[in-house]
C-alpha cells in the first residue's frame, strides 16, 4: 500500500525555498546561485537584527531598551533555523526522501487508515497554526494602516527605527520573513515527529497481529525499528540546535514581552493587543515542538510491551529467543534533546514558562529601584 508522505509538505518546501533555507533540488546545475541567495538573504535577516540591537544600545532606560529589542530573541531564530537547516540539508534530503521507503509503507487496511488519519490530523493542524502563528508579526505593519497616527506611533517605537519607511519596509519584510521561517521549519519537526510517531504505531499493530500461520521472523521488526531509529536521529540531529537556542530565546522573549505588557497604561490599546499575541504565538511556538516530542516518547515505550503481547507462545523457540533481543533494545524509548543537554519535553515547557516569570520579576525589581 502507497501513500505520499512527501506530499504534505509541499508547501512548506516551497516557503523555505523561497526564503533561501534549503535547495529541494538539492544537486543543481546552478547550485551556487542558490547559495548566494541564501546569503543575500541571511544578510538582510542579520540587519535587521543589528538594527534591533543597535536600538537597543541607544537606549536610555532599561523600559526603552526593552521596548526597542523584545522582538530582538525571536527575530535571531530565523538567521539561525536558517542557517541549521542549509548546514543540514543532507540530513533533511534524507529525512524527506526515505518517508515514502518501502519499509515504512502501511502493511495492511488498518495501517492504511492510521497513516490517513495522520496526515489529516497534520494539515488540519498546519491550516489551523498558520494564522495564529504569523498574524501577530504582520500586526504591527497592518496595524500601522488601520490604526493610523497611533499605530504609526507605535510602530515607529517599537518595530521601526526613526529613519525613514524605507528602513521601516526593509524591516517590515525582514520581520515577516523570519516569520515564515520560524513557522514553517516548526512545522517540519511536527510532521517528522508524527511520522516517528505512526511507525510506532504501526510496528506496535505489526507485532500485536502477528500471524502465526506464516514464518515470520523477527528480522522484519528489528529492521523497520532501526529505521525508526536512524529517522529520529536524524530528526534531533536537524533540529538539536534550534531548539537549544530556542530555548534561550524564549526565556528572554518571555520575561520581556511580560514586562512590556505591565508597563502599558492603555490595556485595550492596539500595542497591547499585539504584545498579548505576540506573547501568545511564543508559547504555542515553544510547546509544539516540546508537546510532539512527548508524544514520539510516549509512542515508542509502547513498543516492548507490544511485542511481548505478540502470539510468541505459538511460534518456535528461535523467534522466542530473538524476540526477547528486540525487546531489550527497544526498551530505551525515543528522546529528542535539544543540543543533548535538554530534554524536549513538557516538563522543560513547564520549566522555561517558571524561569521566565522569575526573570520578569527580575525586570520589574530593578525598574522599581530605577524610580
Amino acid at each position: 500500500m502507497y501513500l505520499n508522505f512527501l506530499q504534505s509538505f509541499k508547501t512548506e518546501l516551497a516557503i523555505v525555498k523561497s526564503c533561501g533555507v534549503w535547495d529541494y533540488v538539492f544537486k543543481c546545475r546552478y547550485q551556487f546561485l542558490y547559495v548566494l541567495y541564501f546569503i543575500i538573504v541571511n544578510i538582510g535577516l542579520a540587519m535587521y537584527n543589528l538594527m534591533k540591537f543597535n536600538d537597543m544600545l541607544q537606549s536610555n532606560t532599561l523600559e526603552t531598551a526593552v521596548a526597542a529589542g523584545f522582538v530582538l530573541p525571536i527575530a535571531l531564530m530565523g538567521n539561525i533555523r536558517s542557517l541549521c537547516f542549509f548546514m543540514n540539508r543532507k540530513e533533511f534530503f534524507e529525512l524527506l526522501t526515505s518517508m515514502d521507503d518501502e519499509i515504512f509503507r502501511p502493511k495492511n487496511t488498518a495501517q492504511m487508515v492510521m497513516a490517513q488519519k495522520m496526515l489529516k490530523y497534520y494539515n488540519n493542524f498546519k491550516l489551523g497554526m498558520y494564522a495564529f502563528s504569523i498574524l501577530p508579526s504582520f500586526g504591527c505593519p497592518i496595524g500601522r494602516i488601520i490604526f493610523g497616527e497611533s499605530g504609526q506611533k507605535y510602530c515607529e517605537a517599537v518595530i521601526t527605527s526613526s529613519r525613514g519607511t524605507a528602513i521601516y519596509l526593509f524591516q517590515a519584510v525582514s520581520l515577516g520573513m523570519i516569520s515564515v521561517i520560524n513557522v514553517v521549519t516548526n512545522y517540519f519537526m511536527v510532521g517528522f515527529s508524527l511520522f516517528i510517531a505512526l511507525q510506532c504505531d504501526q510496528l506496535c499493530h505489526h507485532l500485536e497481529h502477528i500471524d502465526v500461520t506464516k514464518n515470520f521472523k523477527i528480522k522484519e521488526f528489528v529492521q523497520h525499528h532501526r529505521r525508526i531509529l536512524r529517522f529520529a536521529e536524524n530528526t534531533e540531529k536537524l533540529f538539536s540546535f534550534i531548539y537549544f537556542s530556542f530555548i534561550i530565546m524564549c526565556l528572554l522573549a518571555f520575561c520581556t514581552t511580560l514586562f512590556m505588557i505591565s508597563i502599558i497604561e492603555d490595556r485595550y490599546s492596539f500595542q497591547c493587543l499585539h504584545l498579548i499575541f505576540y506573547q501568545l504565538s511564543i508559547f504555542i511556538m515553544l510547546f509544539i515542538p516540546c508537546w510532539f516530542a512527548t508524544q514520539v516518547n510516549i509512542k515508542s515505550e509502547k513498543i516492548p510491551l507490544a511485542a511481548y503481547s505478540c502470539a510468541w507462545t505459538e511460534n518456535p523457540r528461535s523467534f522466542k529467543n530473538d524476540l526477547i533481543i528486540f525487546m531489550n533494545n527497544s526498551q530505551k524509548p525515543i528522546q529528542f534533546k535539544a543540543w543533548n543537554l535538554v530534554d524536549l519535553s513538557l516538563e522543560t515547557y513547564m520549566a522555561v514558562i517558571k524561569t521566565s516569570f522569575s526573570y520578569y520579576t527580575v525586570l520589574n525589581s530593578l525598574i522599581f529601584e530605577e524610580d
